[in-house]
């Protein structure tokens, strides 16, 4: 049980020691014991270490506490947990909420971590608070991320980051009970399961994003520069550097607002690809890539070649056969037109696009005058995969069938 009397002998010393941070000296000896460390330590700093060390519960530290954060692991002495506990307080200016943090831990040992996508040139225009994606992911305001280290990194040092401004990032939070110990050895299921929820943690993560993309302007598409994880603010955790995944390099061809109708209907189109089979969501992930990618910051043939993949993989399907061109136009215009008039615009706007692309593809160049056909038919590929998000994913050889010979309608749901 929680000794209350030596909790209230702790947090005099941590309200001293908050006093020296953040001038902590973070060199240490690894040879040293705690105890030794803590004797050279500032006076503050040293007075709340020894106390910790005579904290039962605490008992896991002494030795370095094995804790995993997802895809690595990490051992937090006895002199991380002291210095986590006085940023913690001093942070949030609480130190009694970060010492029940401390016992909250000891008594569940639950690791909560954070998967954190930073999306490049996106900015604020209206909503302040979290928005929930149904996958599970958070869009957050950059500022609002459950690590303030982190935090205050994207937001005011950017020192050493490997991306541009962001002030919006994507998150999704995971538990972990603390890897048990069997004789000497730490049980293996743990750290199998994070690897599997990493995979899945990051597929989520790009499927809210190629959403959100999917719901604004085709000239500006929605990257995350790269991904980490980090420790949630109130659990007790020794890694301070933060190790970042790079993303394959893409940003926005501007920096654009994001703004309410765009994130609800991102979260509707989120909801209508989580539930897809994992085959037919494979499926429809590629032409959204491609298609966010016309709205990266490249050059107009690199621009050119990813809207002509985004038209092929959208509208064909095993199809290699000649006059490609004529067959995407004639799709195109069944599944996005209304009428006959529309449905011979939309055709035409296609095959004037797929064959500016494909010449700047094979020419190297792209003119002014032909890239201008590429922005129309970009938006008719959207709609079209709305509708294909809507109405169960793409069609395959048998659906197109009978589309072209049918009309354009919605398909049984597979549940």
């Amino acid at each position: 049980m929680r000794d209350q009397d030596f909790k209230a002998q702790l947090l005099p010393l941590l309200e001293c020691a908050m006093e020296e941070y953040p001038h902590i000296s973070r060199l240490r000896s690894i040879a040293d014991s705690d105890a030794e460390t803590f004797a050279k330590c500032e006076p503050g700093f040293g007075a709340l270490g020894n106390a910790l060390l005579k904290v039962e519960e605490l008992s896991t530290f002494r030795q370095g506490n094995l804790q995993y954060l997802a895809n690595s692991a990490t051992s937090t002495s006895m002199w991380d947990l002291a210095y986590w506990l006085i940023e913690l307080a001093t942070l949030t200016q609480n130190p009694e909420a970060a010492l029940e943090d401390l016992f909250t831990y000891t008594e569940t040992q639950k690791i909560t971590v954070h998967h954190v996508q930073p999306l490049a040139g996106v900015f604020p225009e209206g909503p302040q608070e979290p928005q929930n994606f149904p996958n599970g992911v958070i869009l957050r305001q950059a500022d609002g991320i459950p690590n303030i280290r982190l935090a205050r990194r994207l937001t005011q040092e950017r020192v050493g980051l490997p991306m541009p401004i962001c002030c919006y990032a994507l998150t999704k939070e995971h538990r972990y009970t603390a890897p048990q110990l069997d004789g000497e050895t730490i049980k293996n299921d743990h750290v199998l399961g994070s690897l599997i929820d990493t995979r899945q943690s990051a597929q989520h993560l790009e499927d809210a994003a190629l959403c959100l993309s999917l719901s604004t302007d085709v000239k500006n598409g929605v990257f995350g520069i790269c991904r980490t994880f980090v420790p949630d603010l109130h659990t007790p955790f020794a890694a301070s550097l933060v190790s970042w995944e790079l993303l394959p390099s893409a940003q926005p061809a501007s920096g654009f607002p994001l703004g309410q109708p765009e994130i609800t209907e991102g979260i509707r189109l989120t909801a209508l690809l989580d539930r897809l089979p994992g085959a037919d969501a494979a499926r429809i992930r590629v032409p959204m890539r491609h298609l966010n990618l016309f709205g990266a910051h490249l050059s107009s043939v690199e621009k050119a070649l990813h809207l002509r993949v985004a038209l092929e993989t959208t509208f064909l399907d095993k199809d290699n056969r000649t006059e490609l061109n004529d067959r995407v136009g004639l799709r195109a215009a069944i599944v996005v037109g209304t009428g006959l008039e529309e449905r011979i615009s939309i055709k035409k706007t296609i095959k004037d696009a797929y064959n500016a692309a494909s010449t700047a593809v094979h020419q190297g160049i792209m003119e002014e005058k032909n890239f201008k056909k590429l922005p129309p038919a970009a938006e008719i590929c959207q709609k079209a995969l709305w509708g294909f998000l809507e109405h169960d994913g793409l069609p395959k050889d048998k659906d197109w069938f009978q589309i072209e010979t049918e009309g354009f309608a919605p398909r049984q749901h597979r549940g």
